[in-house]
């Protein structure tokens, strides 16, 4: 079992059995990246992963958890949370030259 699920289950929590919401957003995400684009779909992912960010803040700043969760926040969970955003970033700017360069080709 993991160390989040772990601790979770320590403090008195359920821990869900699959990707619950974020998982449907994703699928839902994947459809909406065919309509609308592949920049848009990560734009839209990048908010997702920013939104996620600003909740790990905001419960180190509040100071509720425990230290061991507090510990996990710190070390591990965002510092993902941000690199996943910092890849994000990545992506959308090569995409972004790809198609500046395909315009320019023409």
């Amino acid at each position: 079992m993991s160390q989040r699920k772990t601790q979770v289950r320590e403090a008195g929590g359920e821990v869900a059995d699959g990707s619950g919401a974020w998982g449907t957003w994703a699928k839902l995400e994947m459809g909406s990246a065919k309509l609308l684009g592949e920049e848009t779909a990560l734009e839209t992912l990048k908010e997702g992963e920013e939104s996620g960010v600003e909740d790990y803040q905001e419960c180190l700043r509040e100071g509720d958890l425990s230290p061991e969760a507090k510990s996990l926040v710190q070390s591990t969970l965002l510092p993902r949370q941000q690199a996943h955003v910092q890849e994000l970033d990545r992506l959308i700017q090569n995409l972004s030259s790809q198609e500046r360069d395909r315009a320019g080709s023409f």
